[in-house]
C-alpha cells in the first residue's frame, strides 16, 4: 500500500513537472532525456541489487523490447505530448482507462474475455473520465 501511494504521488509530481517542461521543451527532446535517466537509473539499482541483466534468454529480451516500443515509446511519448496542450489532471485522469484498453486488446490478442465485474469497472473508468473531461471543459469556458 506505502509503495502504490508512493507512485501515485511520484506519478502526479512527474506529471505537472512534466506540464511545465512542456512548455519550453520538444516532445522528442523531453522523452529522449526521461527515457535515458530512467534507463541509467534502472540499470544502476539492478546492478546494485546484483541482479543478472543478460541472463533472460532471447524470449525475454524480445518481449522487453516490445514493451519498450509499444508501451512507453508510444504510450508514455503521447502522454508526454499531451502535456503541452491539455492540463495535467486531464492528462492524469486518461491515463486511467490504460488498464480498460489493455482489457480490451487482450480479448482480441490472447483470448481473455473479461469477467462481469471488471466490464463493469471498465465502464465505471471511462464514464468517469468522460465525465471529468466534461466538467472541466465546462469549467474553461
Amino acid at each position: 500500500d506505502a509503495l502504490a501511494l508512493a507512485s501515485a504521488v511520484f506519478v502526479a509530481v512527474y506529471t505537472l513537472f512534466g506540464r511545465e517542461v512542456r512548455k519550453k521543451v520538444s516532445t522528442s527532446v523531453y522523452t529522449y532525456v526521461v527515457y535515458v535517466v530512467c534507463g541509467i537509473t534502472l540499470l544502476i539499482m539492478c546492478l546494485l541489487q546484483g541482479y543478472q541483466i543478460f541472463s533472460y534468454g532471447t524470449n525475454v529480451i524480445i518481449v522487453g523490447m516490445l514493451l519498450a516500443v509499444f508501451s512507453t515509446i508510444l504510450g508514455h511519448s503521447i502522454f508526454s505530448w499531451c502535456l503541452k496542450y491539455f492540463t495535467p489532471s486531464f492528462v492524469s485522469a486518461s491515463k486511467l482507462c490504460e488498464p480498460v484498453v489493455a482489457a480490451i486488446l487482450a480479448i482480441f490478442l490472447f483470448g481473455e474475455i473479461p469477467s462481469v465485474l471488471q466490464i463493469l469497472g471498465s465502464a465505471l473508468i471511462i464514464g468517469g473520465v468522460f465525465y471529468y473531461s466534461r466538467i472541466e471543459k465546462a469549467g474553461q469556458k
